[in-house]
């Protein structure tokens, strides 16, 4: 994802931007995706056609997002 170099709050419009702008193709360095007892694609196959996202599946992470927002090494992410 290319990330925006400003943290501050007037930015968020740029960072949602980049969010869904980016293309995902690893969960950086998590094991386990989710909780779903048949993992991730079993778990977003029985979602189809949901208008609500079950919490019980997310995993805690050690990352927080304002971790994400603030670390200055950013050797693993795209640069602009």
């Amino acid at each position: 994802m290319k990330i925006p170099r400003d943290t501050a709050i007037s930015a968020i419009d740029r960072w949602e931007e980049s969010f869904f702008r980016s293309e995902f193709t690893h969960a950086a360095g998590v094991q386990k995706h989710c909780r779903f007892a048949g993992g991730l694609v079993a778990m977003w196959q029985s979602l189809e056609g949901k208008w609500k996202f079950p919490s019980k599946y997310l995993r805690k992470l050690s990352e927080t997002l304002g971790d994400f927002v603030r670390d200055h090494d950013r050797a693993y992410r795209n640069q602009r």
